[in-house]
């Protein structure tokens, strides 16, 4: 695929891996991406999403023959974090592994020298793509495993704890200083907030809130939220409000390539960054 008309605001429909082949070589300051996790089931739209379905089903076989060629090009190291999917998981999550790989290199080329990229997973393959990750990125980009709580809802099980978190690998490049204490989040009066981490020059707590760590504590969307669309895995807009806002700036450009419901890319525009997206199904 050739260059494609690359004017921001925009929402390509298709598969995410021509489109950007098509996109300017470090055109993007931000790339939050929320592709599929590796879970092995169909997931169903309701209500706005109706039809805005995906299967998230790995096999060999299933890949198109052009990712396997291309496969053979994204060097040694990329090639052997994923061969250790098979090794230790199956081919299916080799599978999944190769999907990921060839759409991340394509990613780091658009990614500016001073861009960010976050990675939105869950524990099934969390390990598996920071090995993936590092191998694309380098692991001296590595800034934070961050885990989203998403303490609201049910989650129980006889068999293991239940399951109240997913995984968000960060990665930027050095120069990428923004993050490091834009973001913050009131103080709770009961843990210790004069902390000098959480303090001004002048040993008061700081008015606009504490500095957040890597663990966010931000609740996933309720069945009666009026921001609910029913996309399958829609994510709240808090979630990407923080991240947006963490390693962007007003004017810069943000870029998902899984959008589904465009939850990143409303973040984008409500925070004044120029936004892209693309989605393989037109119904999302």
């Amino acid at each position: 695929m050739g260059s494609i008309n690359f004017t921001p605001p925009g929402i390509w429909t298709g598969d995410n891996l021509p489109i950007m082949r098509g996109m300017n070589d470090a055109c993007v300051d931000l790339i939050y991406l929320d592709p599929p996790f590796k879970t092995d089931r169909k997931w169903e739209g309701t209500g706005k999403s109706v039809g805005a379905s995906f299967w998230d089903r790995w096999k060999m076989e299933e890949l198109p023959e052009a990712e396997h060629r291309a496969f053979a090009h994204v060097g040694p190291a990329v090639q052997a974090a994923v061969a250790s999917g098979e090794e230790t998981h199956s081919p299916s999550m080799r599978a999944y592994l190769t999907f990921m790989a060839l759409r991340l290199v394509e990613m780091r080329r658009l990614l500016k020298p001073a861009g960010s990229i976050y990675l939105h997973c869950d524990p099934t393959a969390s390990h598996y793509l920071k090995l993936v990750m590092d191998a694309i990125f380098g692991n001296a980009s590595f800034r934070n495993e961050i885990i989203w709580h998403y303490y609201n809802g049910a989650s129980t099980s006889n068999k293991f704890f239940g399951r109240k978190h997913d995984v968000i690998l960060f990665y930027a490049g050095e120069a990428n200083k923004r993050f490091a204490s834009l973001i913050r989040e009131p103080h709770d009066p009961s843990s210790g907030w004069m902390k000098t981490s959480s303090r001004t020059d002048y040993g008061e707590p700081h008015p606009e809130g504490k500095r957040v760590h890597d663990v966010w504590r931000i609740p996933s969307i309720n069945n009666m939220s009026k921001e609910r669309t029913g996309y399958p895995t829609q994510k709240p807009l808090a979630l990407l409000d923080r991240i947006v806002k963490a390693s962007s700036a007003p004017g810069d450009l943000v870029f998902d390539p899984f959008c589904g419901c465009a939850t990143t890319l409303i973040a984008a525009a409500k925070l004044g960054r120029a936004w892209v997206g693309c989605d393989l199904n037109p119904k999302s």
